[in-house]
């Protein structure tokens, strides 16, 4: 039919044209990615030292955190 043939031929075009808008789309979202990703880990090394290096032997909430209710955060989630 006619309508296939206009499909296979504009889907093969259309293919195409997603590849080359795919990968200038890719590269601008892997750059936000890796900006919000420095931005998230530069918060959280301010914030809450330790978050950011918890596989150093120091966890994210025992050591790093003395004194901001250490008990409480825990009772939330033994309910």
């Amino acid at each position: 039919m006619a309508t296939r043939g206009w499909f296979s031929e504009s889907s093969a075009q259309v293919a195409q044209i997603g590849d080359i808008m795919f990968q200038g789309h890719w590269q601008w979202v892997s750059n936000a990615l890796q900006a919000t990703a420095a931005a998230v880990d530069n918060i959280n090394r301010n914030a809450y030292p330790g978050v950011s290096r918890s596989g150093s032997g120091e966890g994210a909430f025992s050591s790093s955190s003395n004194g901001f209710r250490p008990k409480r955060i825990r009772s939330r989630f033994n309910r």
